[in-house]
């Protein structure tokens, strides 16, 4: 008789634990496939309708999930915190989540620009209540454990259906009615650089899920990864934003060690760089021989279409080919796979790669310092570091690390508040002015530039 009650608690807590699983799958679902595509009326207050349809579905998902997460929690509490303490290492990220939300409260309690802080400059809305929505959605997934399976799904369809509709609109094809029509803008996401952070974030996951897949014979998993990956490349060439092209560079880097320790996954990164390469000789063909027309290019000497003039798609491909190549023929032969020397010149590849950057760092400084003393260098534009520098992101860096400068002592370990970099920026004269003889009627509403925005709106603590 005692263990009854026992049995029925232990029933009723996988019952609630059900419910916040279920529950929770589908509010991942519903967000990656409907925010994704939404956009009412064009391009249009984009921002502000995405926001209001993210807090349509997140405050209710909440008001449910909440509660019943803070009661499973005090409930386990005991299982929870030997678990902590058993690996703390593996929730290192839980408390940098917590830590991450307290700074939002603390920096809101003594920013003098609490209307904005609270929710956000209308527009960016990334304010306190969103900061902690973001939070609290995070630690609610981590308790309740959606089913992973179908938030992926969820992920690639409103991903792959957004990639899909920025090449179309490329090539003047808008199967969803828009108002404004500009090459600015693409897809439902937005400006070039909105996408190419939306991109980035998912394209990631894609090629990730690839590397990880296991490829065998009529695994339609595999195949799907493939197609999503081929239209995910595509979209790559042709979006816009020069950025993308590092961002996946710095992918790939940092892929590379993982992708060295069996011929298999070796195997699966090469097939990346040659269905990448691929994808760029087809965008090619069809933007400058088959439909130049109607090719809606934003910038004519953006990266994008200079590397596909210069063929670096096809020369990229056939290169990976013959790699490919090489690594089946030497497993025909039964050669032991080489995963030492592979190794060592993975080190060495990131070892060339921290040189560069540092000497690229320091060309920067004496280009912009010593400009009569380095000659050619000096028409190099990247190595330029003026006001100009980056659209503009010089100047913007060079005021926003002044404004910190000018900052009160308390400000400078707390912050101003979240999303109040324009109220702190605007609120010194020589800085607005400046803005204002640069940019005119647009507003700078962060630094673009995530170290530097953090380090205004939340601190040094933050």
């Amino acid at each position: 008789m005692a263990n009854k009650p026992q049995a029925k608690k232990y029933q009723n807590s996988y019952t609630i634990l059900d419910f916040l699983n279920n529950l929770s799958t589908l509010y991942a679902v519903v967000l990656f496939v409907a925010l994704s595509l939404f956009m009412p009326t064009g391009y249009n207050n984009l921002g502000l309708h995405k926001f209001n349809m993210f807090k349509g579905i997140t405050i209710p998902f909440l008001i449910i999930a909440l509660p019943f997460s803070i009661f499973v929690f005090f409930r386990d509490r005991n299982l929870i915190l030997n678990n902590v303490k058993q690996n703390p290492v593996k929730y290192l990220p839980h408390f940098f989540v917590l830590a991450y939300g307290i700074s939002h409260i603390i920096s809101f309690i003594v920013s003098d620009y609490k209307n904005d802080a609270l929710w956000g400059i209308s527009g960016w809305n990334m304010g306190l209540m969103t900061q902690l929505m973001l939070v609290s959605i995070f630690f609610v997934i981590v308790l309740a454990k959606p089913d992973t399976k179908w938030v992926i799904y969820g992920a690639l369809i409103g991903s792959a259906a957004t990639f899909l509709l920025a090449i179309l609109n490329r090539f003047a094809v808008y199967p969803i009615n828009i108002p404004i029509k500009s090459p600015e803008f693409i897809s439902t996401i937005g400006q070039t650089n909105w996408f190419c952070g939306y991109m980035t974030i998912f394209i990631g996951v894609g090629i990730g899920l690839f590397i990880q897949a296991d490829f065998k014979e009529k695994n339609l998993w595999g195949n799907l990864l493939f197609g999503y990956l081929f239209i995910s490349f595509l979209a790559l060439w042709i979006q816009g934003s020069d950025t993308i092209f590092f961002s996946i560079g710095i992918i790939l880097l940092v892929l590379m060690p993982f992708c060295t320790n069996d011929r298999i996954s070796l195997i699966k990164y090469f097939m990346l760089y040659a269905l990448l390469g691929l994808c760029g000789e087809i965008i090619y063909f069809f933007a400058y021989i088959f439909l130049p027309d109607r090719y809606q290019v934003w910038e004519e000497n953006d990266l994008g279409n200079m590397l596909l003039r210069s063929h670096c798609g096809i020369i990229l491909f056939a290169i990976s080919i013959i790699i490919l190549v090489f690594i089946l023929f030497r497993h025909k032969k039964e050669k032991p796979f080489p995963q030492k020397a592979l190794k060592n010149t993975v080190k060495i590849i990131y070892i060339l790669v921290i040189v560069s950057f540092i000497t690229i760092l320091i060309l920067m400084y004496l280009v912009t310092t010593r400009k009569e003393a380095m000659g050619p260098l000096y028409d190099i534009k990247l190595l330029r570091f003026t006001n100009r520098w980056g659209t503009s992101r010089g100047l913007i860096w060079k005021k926003t690390a002044s404004a910190f400068t000018k900052l009160p002592a308390l400000n400078k370990i707390f912050g101003v508040g979240t999303s109040c970099l324009y109220d702190c920026l605007y609120n010194f004269t020589g800085i607005s002015n400046k803005f204002s003889k640069s940019f005119g009627s647009d507003i700078v509403f962060n630094a673009h530039n995530e170290g530097l925005t953090f380090l205004i709106e939340n601190g040094i603590l933050g």
